[in-house]
């Protein structure tokens, strides 16, 4: 995979995920009055999330310079991107608490 795609990738599910995540925990609690059950529903989400975002930083990491277009300053830019949707997704199952 070139490095463009794997951004591309991240940014539209970051955005994505940081559009509807107001949405999603408003329609919640319209529902589920108690802030405990709701981040108890979310924690699998946020889990996923994270759990995928360690795997692609793996791949990330072992991706060599000069494979398909990878270089320090992309590999940089992609562990930067992912670190922020894993915690975007964090924030999305404590946001519950508040």
């Amino acid at each position: 995979l070139q490095p463009e795609s794997v951004e591309k990738v991240l940014t539209g599910t970051t955005d994505n995920l940081e559009s509807n995540m107001t949405e999603v925990l408003e329609d919640m609690s319209l529902y589920l009055e108690n802030p405990a059950t709701q981040s108890i529903l979310l924690r699998p989400v946020s889990r996923k999330i994270v759990k995928a975002s360690e795997e692609l930083r793996r791949w990330v990491s072992k991706c060599e310079d000069g494979d398909n277009d990878w270089d320090d300053a992309k590999r940089t830019n992609v562990l930067e991107k992912t670190e922020g949707l894993e915690s975007l997704a964090k924030k999305m199952s404590k946001a519950t608490r508040a």
